[in-house]
């Protein structure tokens, strides 16, 4: 009984060790994921002031060299609303108050290249200055009153184009510079909880496991296989997280530049091209979170009717792309209640459907998806056949692994949809196969009905 105490209290020790460094790198992570979303802010407001000290002095020249007064008042409403726009932008970069973003620790480097001597934000009041009598001269004298005063034009362009632009580059640059660096500390702090968790467990098992050597073989092997997964969802969350702010900044640079060019074709292909960055890591996020909520919720059985279930699936995919075009069977031949964990088996029938449906092949005559549900001795099948494009044979021996895209130009995903359905199918105590067909896929999902053992109890 001695030992049996002190074996647990150790293990109970050891286990909260664990947990702690698991949780310490999930909220690390969440952390880091909000001052992502605020690098990505700042260094998109800090680029639209460079963008708008060349847009107002551009404005200004075309103001005075407008052949008509109508064509002036345009310009004038332009420039009017730009300069607001970078007076509000030069006020958060200041103040350090991004809005909704919150707010930003300002370094001493951005804080010199700011309120050192003549900086930018002396420059910019300047600036300001100058462009607000330039707007008030127009207003009050029109275009004969602005060519009256040809030095005042001069004045603007100077600032702009021989001391704002540059020293603003470079707070831009600045910027940047320090977004990347604290992502490559995050990995490197990343790394060393990482490592720490494997030091933990060595520590277990030369102190706590070797007595239960026996016991606990196939845990060992259980907690290799999550640290393992655990460096590669590090090292590939960090990658894919990354990608498309990095994306999303450049093309904000490329649209800023096509705005102040007024090639607004390429501006609007540069803000679809964002669009779909943010969408591909907001997929990613969902993903994620909803692998890690499953990690860390404990779930019941309880009595589901698999056809309905079934309806409601589809009824929420019917927004993916060409859905119409695709014939879903349905064939469900069993009547009774399955008793399983809902949340698991709800999640793997959405993913196998979706996949499906995604990656049909739409030169085929007559597209389908077929759902076939039924009843084997203490357990249940359910197999999703579809005639689309299959998975390729180099890639079927990672199918399951994490973060694994098969066809990414044909639909975007996170790479975690076959990752989860196969945790699941192991949390349900099945098992999920799949087979190539001549003209298409299947995957047969099977897992024990625990309605017999929980009928057997409450008896």
């Amino acid at each position: 009984q001695k030992l049996k105490r002190e074996l647990t209290i150790r293990y109970a020790f050891a286990l909260g060790l664990i947990a702690c460094a698991l949780l310490a790198s999930y909220f690390f992570l969440l952390s880091q994921l909000s001052q992502n979303e605020k690098d990505a802010f700042i260094v998109n407001v800090s680029g639209m002031q460079r963008m708008l000290s060349q847009r107002t002095a551009l404005f200004a020249r075309e103001i005075y060299h407008a052949p008509d007064t109508e064509s002036a008042d345009i310009l004038a409403t332009k420039l009017d609303k730009a300069l607001e726009r970078m007076i509000l932008n030069h006020e958060m970069l200041t103040s350090t108050n991004l809005g909704h973003n919150g707010s930003y620790d300002m370094s001493g480097q951005i804080e010199e290249l700011y309120f050192g001597a003549y900086g930018v934000d002396q420059q910019v009041d300047d600036y300001v200055a100058i462009l607000s009598r330039f707007i008030r001269l127009y207003k009050d004298g029109g275009l004969a009153g602005l060519r009256d005063q040809p030095g005042l034009l001069e004045d603007i362009v100077g600032i702009a184009r021989n001391g704002l632009l540059g020293d603003l580059d470079r707070i831009v640059s600045q910027f940047q510079s320090e977004a990347e660096a604290r992502v490559l500390r995050f990995e490197m702090t990343e790394t060393v909880i990482i490592s720490m968790g494997l030091l933990l467990l060595i520590i277990e098992i030369l102190f706590i496991f070797r007595p239960m050597v026996r016991k606990i073989t196939d845990t060992v092997g259980a907690l290799e296989t999550a640290n393992a997964e655990l460096v590669e969802f590090s090292y590939r969350i960090s990658h894919d997280l990354r990608a498309p702010i990095i994306s999303s900044r450049g093309l904000s640079d490329v649209a800023g530049q096509a705005l102040a060019s007024e090639k607004y074709d390429l501006v609007r292909q540069s803000l679809d091209h964002i669009g779909k960055s943010m969408t591909q890591l907001e997929t990613l996020i969902e993903d994620v979170v909803n692998l890690t909520k499953l990690k860390l919720i404990d779930i019941e059985n309880e009595p589901i009717e698999v056809s309905p279930m079934i309806d409601e699936i589809t009824s929420k995919l019917n927004a993916l792309p060409k859905v119409e075009n695709i014939e879903i069977k349905k064939t469900i031949r069993i009547t009774d209640p399955v008793y399983v964990k809902k949340i698991y088996f709800q999640q793997t029938l959405e993913n196998l459907i979706s996949n499906a449906i995604k990656y049909a092949d739409f030169e085929k005559k007559d597209p389908y998806v077929e759902i076939e549900v039924l009843k084997i001795p203490d357990h249940v099948q359910v197999c999703v056949r579809d005639n689309g494009i299959g998975i390729p044979d180099e890639q079927r021996k990672n199918m399951f692994s994490m973060f694994k895209r098969f066809h990414p130009r044909t639909s975007f995903g996170s790479g975690l949809g076959l990752y989860l359905v196969k945790q699941n199918a192991s949390a349900l105590g099945g098992k999920v196969v799949y087979n190539p067909l001549k003209d298409g896929s299947e995957f047969i999902f099977t897992f024990p009905d625990h309605g017999v053992q929980d009928d057997a109890a409450a008896a």
